[in-house]
């Protein structure tokens, strides 16, 4: 694993694309928001005490690496952040 920083270049109908994908992921969440039984504050992440409690996160860091588990009981729909970097979601 490289620790060396890589600039990505995007052309501008790129960044169009991106801000469009964004805007939609947050509508999505809003009306999740809305839905009767949700919970969460996407402005305060991590400080919801049902969320803490029906979601719980286990944070592990080990040789460089962060390591994020959520516990997602069936039948939830979740949204979490929206990453700034390229992450790794196993199921």
């Amino acid at each position: 694993m490289s620790n060396s920083l890589v600039k990505q270049e995007y052309t501008l109908e790129q960044l169009e694309h991106i801000q469009r994908f964004r805007e939609l992921i947050m509508d999505f969440e809003e009306k999740l928001l809305n839905l009767p039984g949700s919970y969460g504050d996407p402005e305060k992440p991590g400080q919801d005490e049902i969320a803490n409690t029906v979601n719980p996160l286990k944070h592990t860091f080990a040789d460089g690496l962060y390591i994020r588990e959520i516990f997602m009981p069936k039948g939830q729909i979740i949204s979490t952040g929206i990453h700034k970097k390229n992450i790794l979601i196993l199921y």
